[in-house]
């Protein structure tokens, strides 16, 4: 019962704010209207969703809204494009939007949200001394690892052409090796072979 009522001052409260003109009121109160119209389209869009009449969302007129809650073009639009899409991420996203303006205006700040630039830092000449101390340490340390790969590769690609050579001298004194085993036995003599040690 409490929550009735609540809800029903609301709905007052948004029909009063559609009817005032005065641009102050108008623009705080602008931010309810699209929250409610918002939540409003909302919850109806999750009860279509939920009661699987998919093909009823198409529809355009497929909202209903509370009598005399009068839409700007933003919520309008915006609920156009959630029933092209079928989604409703672009009224979340106004929602979100429309809050923030509804929360920096209470606190008088400025209802663009993009309004405030960034104001440009300007760096002191003791930072821009110690920012350009650390580029060349970094560069001098990149250099450093860099001359240390690539002499880590050399070196390795030394040792590997010496172990292929040397693999290659063994493999050709085992050829010899056998072939002369195999002389002597073609002569008789038996010879023992064991494995070197």
């Amino acid at each position: 019962m409490y929550a009735e009522r609540r809800r029903k001052e609301k709905m007052k409260s948004v029909y009063y704010v559609t009817t005032r003109k005065s641009t102050h009121s108008t623009v705080c109160l602008s931010a309810d209207i699209r929250v409610l119209s918002v939540h409003t389209l909302k919850q109806q869009m999750e009860d279509e969703t939920n009661l699987d009449h998919s093909e009823s969302m198409l529809e355009e007129n497929s909202f209903y809204l509370p009598s005399g809650t009068d839409l700007d073009t933003d919520v309008k639009e915006t609920a156009d494009i959630c029933v092209k899409n079928n989604s409703l991420l672009p009224m979340i996203k106004l929602e979100l939007r429309s809050k923030l303006q509804l929360k920096r205006h209470q606190n008088g700040q400025s209802l663009d949200i993009d309004a405030e630039p960034k104001p440009e830092y300007k760096m002191s000449p003791t930072e821009i001394q110690r920012r350009n101390e650390m580029k060349n340490r970094n560069k001098v340390a990149a250099k450093k690892y860099r001359d240390k790969q690539r002499m880590k590769k050399f070196e390795d690609e030394k040792v590997l052409e010496e172990l292929t050579t040397k693999n290659e001298y063994l493999r050709q004194l085992q050829q010899k090796l056998l072939s002369m085993v195999m002389d002597l036995k073609a002569q008789g003599i038996h010879v023992k072979v064991e494995p070197h040690p």
